[in-house]
């Protein structure tokens, strides 16, 4: 019995085998009624196994995933990451001397080392091509096809500055291409714009678009914009906006807390936990569908268990997925993923150098303050590692003439002002030691919810506020294009954190010539020397930023 295989106008005849059938059945369409396999595109794994003369191809698309035939080496190399962590290890492992060890026992010690592990995001098949993230595909081959074919092209790019035209139209063929997009724009560069502009395009093509950040304030701000480029009620109808916590909860049945195990995702869930809008059922019916878009701000944080899994749940993970971040890199070394969920930077990147000098956003200078010695040495003697940090922070924190420091700053800076700290007994503090004095300030924490939060924020637009000290929460989101002033009381080292922290104040309003930032420098102090230090070379990194020392 023969066994006929027609690819695209060709046809071929093979002896009937079983294990010819399990190869068919890999790529290829069976029609009982004229027994004939059917296929358009043969694998190049497929036509090794069967001899075929054809032109084969390297990738074919699979949901959240392509199918790609390459040499392992090329695969690995492309998709698999390194990262140091923390893991327990046994006294014996951990100490060095036979007294180290029965002390450890003892004491009950629970001891852990650093180690380097390997985590790879594309896995071998059975058939032996790999299963590789759509998002990974260019980087291991250029031959793939297109994912999608019926994008129309943009008619109009209205009131779009010209590198965010250029922006537009990359994503718009990196979604045809391979399914995903990322925009790189530091704070001011207009990502709600350009994501607002991009949805009500791709609603015009009949998607459905679902928009979504950690914040709620993100989510308003993305649909601001694509009501304005939608016009259209009809096309309007296709635009959602759902947070992140929303999605997870609703399609998983479960709280996001009992989900999340990093501590920084915890801390944003934490903050904006409450902040759920309201959403039009037919979102969820839509997300089962292949037609329906992905839009994520602040997209760095797609390595999030939570992200991750809604990627590949998401129109079970053939959905369109846009992404936009200032940084697309991370501090636990798991950058990666963000291209995998999103795909490479579309060109251009825009840094905020380049806002400055394109004129989209104010000079930057960061006046460095060496900051009062503390007596941290005498707290925080026979304390090590986390315990000493966490007991060096709240010194610090706590330490009067470092606070005296922030509040004269206060008192002679350009208003408004933003004050940042990680701890919210520190802001309250310093929060209560500035109004002593005369200065009409609100402190911000994730206690501080929803509309309290935007009416904050409304009085410094107003100029009835001389000042907000807010905890981290600041960091992303945060729109008053009014301040003038930076305050970094107690501030860490993340290179995403930083450059954020610092876009807060670049935006041009009136009357503001300058963005001003005065960094704390804790000198020789463990820890808070070194992260200083790091904080000093991501500012470096920005030829418009100027840094100022000051005596």
């Amino acid at each position: 019995m023969a066994i006929r295989l027609l690819v695209r106008d060709k046809e071929f005849r093979f002896q009937w085998s079983r294990d010819l059938v399990d190869v068919l059945k890999k790529f290829a369409i069976f029609d009982p009624n004229n027994k004939t396999w059917y296929t358009s595109n043969v694998p190049c794994w497929a036509a090794k196994a069967l001899s075929l003369p054809v032109d084969c191809v390297e990738v074919k698309w699979h949901k959240f995933y392509a199918y790609v035939s390459m040499p392992d080496d090329v695969v690995k190399k492309h998709t698999c990451y390194k990262i140091k962590t923390w893991k327990p290890v046994s006294c014996e492992n951990y100490c060095q001397t036979p007294a180290c060890v029965r002390r450890c026992i003892e004491e009950g010690w629970n001891p852990v080392a650093q180690v380097e592990e390997t985590i790879c995001l594309a896995r071998k098949t059975d058939r032996g091509d790999w299963a590789v993230p759509r998002g990974l595909v260019p980087r291991i081959t250029t031959k793939y096809p297109k994912y999608v074919e019926t994008l129309k092209p943009i008619a109009n790019f209205e009131d779009l500055r010209p590198y965010q035209v250029e922006m537009v139209k990359n994503a718009w063929r990196r979604l045809e291409d391979i399914g995903v997009t990322l925009w790189q724009a530091a704070t001011g560069a207009g990502k709600s714009r350009i994501m607002g502009k991009l949805a009500a395009e791709l609603a015009k093509n009949g998607y459905t678009v679902v928009m979504s950040a950690l914040q709620l304030d993100l989510v308003y701000q993305m649909l601001d914009f694509a009501k304005i480029y939608a016009k259209d009620t009809d096309v309007l109808k296709r635009i959602h906006g759902v947070t992140i916590q929303t999605l997870y909860s609703r399609l998983y049945k479960k709280r996001i807390e009992e989900t999340v195990h990093d501590s920084e995702e915890k801390q944003y869930y934490k903050y904006y936990a409450d902040e759920t809008p309201q959403v039009n059922e037919m979102v969820w019916e839509a997300l089962d569908r292949n037609d329906v878009v992905f839009f994520l701000d602040e997209a760095h944080h797609a390595p999030a268990e939570t992200v991750w899994r809604l990627a590949q749940r998401i129109g079970y993970g053939a959905a369109l997925r846009v992404g936009a971040t200032a940084t697309p890199e991370r501090e636990d070394g798991h950058d990666l993923k963000i291209f995998a969920v999103f795909g490479d930077v579309v060109p251009p990147a825009v840094t905020s150098s380049d806002l400055i000098r394109w004129g989209f956003a104010v000079p930057v200078e960061i006046r460095i303050v060496t900051a009062p010695r503390c007596n941290h040495e005498q707290k925080c003697r026979g304390t090590s590692g986390a315990s000493e940090y966490a007991c060096i922070r709240k010194a610090l924190a706590e330490c009067e003439e470092r606070n005296k420091l922030a509040v004269q700053l206060a008192q002679m800076v350009e208003k408004p002002f933003l004050v940042i700290t990680q701890l919210v007994e520190h802001a309250k503090l310093v929060g209560k030691m500035m109004k002593s004095v005369g200065l009409n300030v609100e402190v911000v924490t994730g206690a501080v919810k929803g509309d309290t939060r935007y009416e904050i924020y409304g009085k410094v637009r107003r100029g009835e506020l001389d000042g907000i000290i807010a905890t981290q929460l600041a960091d992303e989101g945060l729109d008053i294009k009014e301040l003038r002033t930076g305050i970094f009381l107690l501030s860490g080292k993340s290179r995403t954190r930083i450059r954020q922290r610092v876009g807060r104040f670049v935006r041009p309003a009136p009357g503001k010539s300058i963005a001003v930032v005065y960094d704390f420098y804790d000198k020789d102090v463990p820890f808070f020397d070194d992260h200083f230090q790091q904080r000093l070379e991501i500012y470096k990194t920005e030829p418009e930023w100027r840094i100022t020392w000051l005596k």
